[in-house]
This record gives C-alpha cells, structure tokens and sequence, in this order.
C-alpha cells in the first residue's frame, strides 16, 4: 500500500493525542512546603531560653574570673581553710591622703602670715562702701497711680513706714508632713493689688500657723503650686473684691502670688483660692491677679517640685509648720 500525504497526516494526528494523553511515572509538581518550617515559631520560644541560660552562664563564668583575679588566683578549695583577702591599695591611699593633708597645713600657715608689700586701699575702700550702704536706705518709690487711688487715706511720709504698709513681708516654713522639712520662703505682698487679700495674709501670719486655715490642695510640675486659705465670718474678701491686675507682671519672676476671679464664687462658701508658681508664666497677665510674690526660699519651692502629678495631684502632703511677719 502506497503512503500517501493523508496517512502521514492521519499519524501524526494520533501521535500528538498520545503525548496529550500521556501521564507521567515520575511526580514533577513543587512539593507543598510549611511557612513554620523555615520561620521556627515554635522553637522561637526554645531559643530564648537558651540564650538566657548562656548568658547567665557567662555572667557567672565572669564573675568567678572577677573572683579569681582579685585573690590572685587563691581561691576557696578543701585544702585551705580560710579564704584568701583581696589585694588592696588603701593603706597607700591614706598615707597619700595624710600627706597631701599635711601640705595644704603647711601651705594655709604660710598664707597666714604673708603680709602685703603694696597698700591698694581696697579694703579701706571697701569698708567705706559698706558703711555707706547700711547708713543710706534707698528711697521706697510709690508705684504709679497708687497716691492717687488712696488720696482718702493719710499713708506714712516716711519712706521705711511707707514700705511696711504698701509691702510687707511674711514667711513660711514648708514640710512633707511627718517626712522632712522642706525650707523657708519669704514673701512680699504687694498691698495695692488686693488690699483684702493681703490683710488676710497679715492676719494669718501674725495669729500663728493654723493647719485648719491653709492648707495645699494641687501640685502642677513646673507650673504652680496651688492652696486655700479659710476665711473667718467678717473678711473683706467676701464683700465685693478690690483688685488691680497691673499690680505685678506674671512673665518677670518667679514664685508669683495669685489668684483667678474665676474662684470668687468659692469666697462665699468661706475659701480663697490662690497658687505659687514656679516659673516666670506670661500667658498669665491679664488673666490672674497676683499680690506678691517669693524673694527668698526659691530653691526650696523648686524642691516641692517633685511631689506633684501632671493632673495636679499631690503625692505627698505640704504642710505650713510655721509662719511670721518679716519685721
């Protein structure tokens, strides 16, 4: 039988349906392969305590070297009974001490007994300048408008009389109740600014403490220590308060006396609200009316610092033990 063109055609036809047809002996698909496998997460936690057994290995591997190197290599075995004593240099380093002592004695004596060569009049100069300074007082000069505000009221002529009365100074004694004592502040209240208040501070000080009275409620850090002081039955503070906010300027020092008006309405219920900054606060002008302010103890009102929350609440107790008039 003569091949023809179709049979060639018919046969590859049925050849490619036997490759297409064909299935394979061998597997060749990509085996499927578990991510925890490679990513060993559960022997993550097998290898953290490994690691934290090794360093704890090594920190008592180093901690015996540390040993060994002070003893100098004696150490504690059945063969010796008592432990060998670190190696120290302190006796040198008294006997340096003790020497270095006995020169600076040495070296005081002779400064002792220099005499100057050359008269500077320094220090006749510098006993006149003091003389002066405790004979002069500088003259107390009357904020502006303050005259005239009190033109009714006969004020002292005498600038030293005059003062006591426009700024008098009272002081406190700070403690952590029943820890530690915390200082002594001085403060000068400015009598313009609140008359009222300022009487209630004289008044205060000059009965005694009373714990009853004053006491601290808040602490803001790096902000203001915050009080209340209750009012006896006749205050002027319950009749309509006399103010002025230009008294004092809140952003040019620190430890400033003051209160807010938003508080007046607790003066009827018998309570003065007012606070102590710690840091020179200009946003506060115009908005609180400050009456004094701290001018000596400010190292101690920095250490009250640290008794507060950023919520105002105070860890610690801050009690007034005592308190005067600066005569």
């Amino acid at each position: 039988m003569p091949i023809t063109e179709e049979f060639h055609k018919l046969a590859h036809a049925k050849h490619r349906k036997r490759v297409a047809e064909a299935k394979a002996i061998v597997d060749h698909k990509s085996p499927i392969l578990h991510v925890g496998n490679f990513s060993r997460f559960s022997k993550l936690k097998d290898d953290v305590m490994t690691f934290v057994e090794r360093n704890k290995a090594n920190a008592e591997l180093l901690v015996r070297m540390n040993e060994i190197f002070r003893t100098r290599g004696v150490t504690d075995s059945f063969r010796v009974k008592e432990t060998a004593l670190a190696a120290t240099n302190l006796p040198i380093r008294l006997k340096e001490l003790h020497k270095i002592e006995m020169e600076n004695m040495k070296m005081g004596k002779r400064i002792l007994c220099t005499t100057k060569e050359l008269d500077t009049w320094q220090d006749a100069a510098k006993l006149r300048k003091s003389k002066t300074a405790k004979s002069h007082h500088g003259k107390f000069l009357v904020p502006y408008g303050i005259l005239k505000k009190y033109s009714q009221l006969k004020l002292p002529q005498d600038h030293k009389e005059l003062k006591v009365v426009l700024r008098p100074k009272v002081w406190f004694d700070l403690e952590v109740k029943n820890i530690r004592p915390l200082g002594r502040i001085v403060l000068q209240l400015y009598t313009e600014a609140a008359p009222g208040v300022v009487l209630e501070f004289i008044k205060l000080c000059s009965s005694g403490v009373d714990n009853q009275r004053l006491s601290f409620v808040r602490l803001f850090p790096s902000l203001w220590l915050e009080g209340n002081l209750r009012l006896p039955d006749k205050t002027l503070i319950s009749r309509p308060l006399e103010y002025d906010k230009r008294a004092m300027d809140h952003g040019k020092y620190a430890g400033i006396l003051s209160f807010s008006l938003d508080h007046l309405k607790y003066h009827k219920r018998g309570l003065f609200y007012f606070s102590i900054s710690f840091k020179p606060l200009v946003v506060l002008n115009g908005r609180r009316i400050g009456f004094g302010r701290v001018v000596e103890g400010l190292k101690a009102m920095k250490s009250i610092d640290v008794y507060g929350t950023k919520n105002g609440k105070l860890t610690k107790e801050i009690v007034v033990s005592q308190c005067g008039i600066v005569k």
